[in-house]
Formats: C-alpha cells, structure tokens, sequence
C-alpha cells in the first residue's frame, strides 16, 4: 500500500496546471476596452541615466489630465482621459525630454507590455536645394522612397519655398539620410540636403539617435574620431514668417484660381497671326468683299508713292451678302510702304 502512494506521488506533477491554458476571451468585455483606446506605450530612447519624477511631471500637460504608469525599467503607459488629449500629443510628435527622443505607439491591447515594439518615430523632413522644375509631389515622393512611410507632405503651391517639408516615420535604429543624390532632366547628378526639424541626440559618428560615443557598437572604436560623417547641419533651424506666409497661401486659395500663363514661342506667335483673319468678332462673321488700290498723289517731302491697300469686310453670311438685305460693310485700310524714304506731314484718308 505504501509503495502504491508512493508511485502514485512520484508521478504527479504540479506543474501540469500551469501549462493547462485558461480562456479569457469567453469573458465579457468590460468599460476597460474605452481606457485601452485612449492608451499608449512609450519609452525614452536613451541609454543613459534620467529622473524618471521630472519626466512624468514635465509629460502630465494635456487639458483633461494624464496618469502614467512605470511597466518595466524605461517603459510606460501613458492613460489619457480624452480623445482630442490623445491625438494632439500623437500628432505633436516628435516629443522630446532633455534632448532624448520619447517614442509613443498606440496599443490594440492584445500585447503584452514587453512585447511593445518601440522603434518608429514621425519626423518633419525638409528638402533642400531642389531644382526648380523638380519640385512636385512626385518628385518629393521619389526622392525619399525607401526612408519610411509618407505620413503628410505640405503644399507647395508657388513651388518657390525655400524647401519641401514632408512628415515621415523613421526609424529610429537606422542613420539619419544626411543628403540624396538626383539626376536632373538634362541628366547631370545633384545632391539635394536633408533636415530634420526637433531632431534629438544623436552620433556624430555613426548617424543614429539615441546614444553617445561610449554607448555606440555601431563604429570601432579607432574610428570614432574620424568617421565623424554626421553634423549639426541635420538639425533644422527655426521656421520664422510661417504665420504670414500660411495666411498669405490662404488668401490666394480664397480669392483665386492660381493659373500661370507663360509667354507663347515664337511659331505660336505666328500662327496665331496668320490666323487673326478668320477670328470671329461677337456672334458674326468677317468675310473679304473686295480690294481697291488707292494711291495719294505724291508729295514734295515724300520720295516715292504711297500706296494704300483698302480692303472691305462685309458683317454676315458671305452667301447672303449680295442680297437686297442691308449689310453693314466697314472698311478697313492698311498701308503698305513699297520705297518711302520719309514722310513730314499726315496724308489724309478717304
């Protein structure tokens, strides 16, 4: 009997408890699944040390409060309390504290908190020195494929700003593009700048954010001091007359349809010449009648003749013109100079 309990023992295991799974999604859905749609996860994206009580003071701002919550050492839960709370702070993004980068993401609230992917920040982007004629959206598109996903691109209606500025979500574990190599439409290679607007600590060394040079296993450590590829110049100065350009873009929307009408080459110039006799004039048509030559006796200060050329217009149907119907005729002369040398005096016209 003894040894029967004590097989029995042996056998039993505790453990098979834990690893039996318990169904929590037959549970019904309580009001936690509202505080979950106004929930995001964040981190600050720094490897060195910060006062996490003035962090939390100097985030805890929106209108309607905000609780954050410590999850794990540099991770948080950040509870807002109102959807326009929620959106102003995602839409402000990129958020800085003590020039280290705060990265944010919204939860579907299936995760678990360590398994919280935060990598990816927005950033506002300017394009520097760009031709004239490669300034579309096209182009824009074209020039930062491959550096993450377009999330707004401001409008550029003149195309004669100092740059384009789009709003892109980078990644932040790879070097920030310092400039992009192009080709022109007469095929010459230019390179066009980039700039980052709120743009946080990084490596001069090695381009990426969040770390310095003795956290940095990106670049050997003989070559720290002189790989230093990356520069202040990536960070973008302050916009200055943005108000009155955006209110002087406003009015142009306003009041008018911008329409840009450039000056015609020189073949267009004269078809369009050749062209003036058939041009209509109100609902009527212009039709030749007939042409008489009219030459002004010659005077003492003139060298040669003048001849006028005298052409007459009938206002109508051409079919009808010879009809007993009154038709309007107008005479239109032009003078044509065959071997003038000068002329003093004003010749009358009939």
């Amino acid at each position: 009997m003894a040894e029967e309990i004590t097989n029995l023992y042996t056998q039993l295991d505790i453990r098979d408890d834990e690893k039996k799974p318990i169904d929590l999604g037959t549970l019904p859905v309580g009001e936690e699944e509202n505080n979950l749609s106004l929930m995001l996860v964040g981190k600050l994206l720094t490897q060195r040390s910060y006062n996490i009580e003035v962090f939390k003071k100097t985030m805890t701002t929106p209108i309607h409060g905000l609780a954050i919550r410590v999850l794990s050492p540099n991770l948080y839960a950040f509870q807002f309390f109102h959807w326009k709370d929620y959106e102003k702070v995602l839409k402000g993004r990129p958020l800085c504290f003590d020039n280290m980068l705060v990265l944010l993401k919204g939860i579907d609230g299936d995760e678990q908190p360590e398994d919280v992917i935060l990598r990816n920040s927005p950033f506002w982007v300017r394009i520097k020195n760009l031709p004239f004629n490669c300034r579309t959206d096209a182009h824009v598109r074209a020039i930062l494929e491959g550096m993450g996903e377009i999330l707004e691109m401001e409008d550029d209606i003149l195309g004669i700003g100092r740059y384009r500025r789009v709003k892109i979500m980078l990644d932040t574990s790879k070097p920030l593009r310092r400039f992009q190599m192009i080709k022109d439409r007469q095929g010459r290679e230019l390179q066009v700048n980039l700039a980052y607007e709120r743009l946080p600590f990084f490596f001069f060394a090695c381009g990426i954010m969040g770390h310095a040079e003795r956290d940095c296993h990106n670049v050997e450590e003989e070559k720290k001091q002189e790989q230093l590829g990356w520069g202040m110049n990536l960070k973008a100065t302050l916009r200055k007359g943005l108000l009155k350009e955006l209110e002087e873009l406003e009015n142009l929307k306003a009041n008018m349809k911008l329409s840009f009408t450039p000056k015609p080459h020189q073949e267009e110039r004269g078809e369009r010449r050749n062209s003036n006799a058939s041009d209509h004039l109100g609902s009527e048509q212009i039709t030749p009648s007939e042409t008489r030559i009219i030459a002004p006796p010659p005077t003492s200060q003139s060298s040669a003749p003048i001849v006028l050329e005298e052409q007459v217009y009938v206002f109508g149907d051409h079919e009808t013109s010879n009809s007993s119907q009154n038709v309007e005729q107008i005479k239109i002369q032009s003078s044509n100079s065959i071997r003038a040398t000068s002329i003093g005096g004003v010749l009358g016209r009939e």
